[in-house]
């Protein structure tokens, strides 16, 4: 059992460090001050993942009376590539399959692939997320501007940009159920992604498994190293009229 004094130092350091999160999180939002002015405030998590320290992430927000500004679009999803360069991506199979950033030699089988990711997600709503990893500084800007940062210098983030997948040109999701006499959903008998074959974009579908018969899938869309170069990543969402 701790003691009382042990429990004080412990809620001690918790405060200390969510202050440093907090102190971060305004740090990272001054460097994008100039980009996200007008638009809903991202949602940024401290977790490591993959050599990560975390994620940024920007989507609308749909209740109007809590809503704080417009949602991403293009013109945003355009100024954060090119304000935060998209980092080297690899794909790896080391029994499971997952995107990575190339930050060291990850076991298992590996592919590079274009830095750029889109998940479709299905379930509550069909939404496409672009996703890469971006390198920031999260020391405050009299710290950066003194050079004694260089620790602070090399975070690599994750950036996540949600849209409905409707307001983009990526493609479409078709279904189909199987329900109950009261309407529940019993289980999915279909769940594909159909690429927009109007303006196709060469895309690879990877397609994720389900948390059971009662749920749809999701997918991963990705690009080989080359390919990815062909895509104007902006222009695939469709400018809000």
């Amino acid at each position: 059992m701790e003691t009382k004094q042990q429990e004080l130092d412990k809620l001690a350091q918790d405060t200390e460090g969510k202050r440093a999160e907090i102190e971060a999180k305004y740090v990272i939002l001054d460097q994008m001050a100039g980009i996200i002015e007008g638009y809903e405030p991202p949602s940024i998590h401290y977790g490591q993942l993959y050599g990560s320290n975390g994620s940024i992430h920007f989507r609308g927000c749909d209740y109007e009376s809590i809503r704080k500004g417009k949602s991403p679009d293009r013109d945003l999803l355009a100024a954060l590539l090119k304000a935060f360069p998209p980092q080297p991506k690899v794909q790896v199979r080391d029994g499971c399959l997952s995107y990575r950033p190339a930050v060291k030699e990850w076991k298992g089988e590996l592919l590079d692939v274009c830095p750029i990711t889109v998940h479709v997600e299905v379930f509550q709503g069909l939404t496409a997320t672009y996703e890469w990893f971006a390198r920031l500084c999260t020391a405050p800007a009299w710290v950066r501007d003194h050079g004694i940062a260089q620790e602070c210098l090399d975070e690599l983030w994750r950036f996540e940009v949600t849209f409905p997948l409707g307001r983009t040109e990526l493609g479409s999701v078709r279904t189909e159920v199987e329900r109950d006499k009261y309407g529940t959903i019993m289980r999915y008998t279909r769940c594909e992604f159909l690429p927009n074959y109007d303006k196709p974009l060469d895309a690879q579908v990877v397609k994720w498994a389900s948390g059971g018969m009662q749920y749809p899938n999701s997918f991963e869309l990705w690009w080989d190293v080359d390919g990815g170069k062909e895509v104007d990543f902006p222009a695939t969402v469709k400018e809000v009229l």
